[in-house]
């Protein structure tokens, strides 16, 4: 009887680590495949800057030109103090990214949502946000 008790036992403590090992409730949870992200850093040329009339969204217009050809794309600006300092037609190294849904995230007209963005020739690399 005992042995018995000892192998049942030993075999719970074994399934509860296989358990833990495989991520334990997010491994069988839908919700863990729902979110997805998209995150980049890279070289940007902005070449517009664009506001809703009420002022409560903004973003820029921007391209990759180490890219051939370059695509453009509109990056969301949560801070308009950061919108307000950006200028048209200069260089910026940024880091920007798109969350959520897997398609949504390989969507190229989704837009992507401002992370950091420092001038490239900036010696203190001190971002701009």
């Amino acid at each position: 009887m005992r042995g018995k008790a000892f192998v049942f036992l030993l075999g719970i403590i074994l399934l509860v680590l296989i358990f833990s090992a495989l991520g334990g409730m997010k491994y069988f949870s839908k919700r863990s495949d729902s979110t997805h992200y998209k995150v980049t850093d890279s070289q940007i040329t902005v070449d517009e800057k664009k506001h809703s009339e009420d002022w409560k969204k903004t973003w820029i217009i921007v391209h990759d030109p180490n890219n051939s050809p370059s695509e453009k794309f509109e990056i969301i600006i949560e801070d308009k103090n950061t919108w307000n300092l950006i200028n048209i037609k200069t260089n910026y190294f940024a880091s920007y990214e798109k969350k959520g849904s897997i398609k949504k995230v390989n969507d190229k007209k989704a837009p992507y949502h401002l992370s950091q963005i420092v001038y490239p020739d900036n010696p203190d690399n001190i971002p701009l946000n």
